[in-house]
């Protein structure tokens, strides 16, 4: 099975995530015991502590090394600035 098939429809979609596996979940245990030994108080980190514990799950490492990392950021307004809900600041 090709992972980028030329036509790229629902069918193709359906069957990539029948193949994705479930997380691994030694790997989410020993993640999450060991951001309770850190220096911390335990869940202080919020979201980006369940992020490390999905990863590790992912990857099946409870210390998952991720050589290609990329940060994507999206944004639109949707009308909102046109509809005047939201007003920029000026600055004088």
């Amino acid at each position: 099975m090709s992972l980028m098939p030329r036509d790229f429809g629902q069918g193709h979609l359906s069957e990539l995530i029948a193949h994705i596996p479930p997380l691994d979940e030694h790997a989410l245990v020993a993640s999450r015991q060991r951001q309770d030994l850190l220096t911390k108080p335990p869940g202080s980190l919020g979201r980006l502590e369940r992020l490390a514990t999905q990863l590790a799950g992912i990857t099946g490492s409870a210390r998952p090394r991720l050589p290609r990392k990329a940060v994507i950021v999206i944004a639109a307004d949707h009308g909102v600035w046109r509809a005047r809900a939201s007003q920029p600041t000026r600055r004088k």
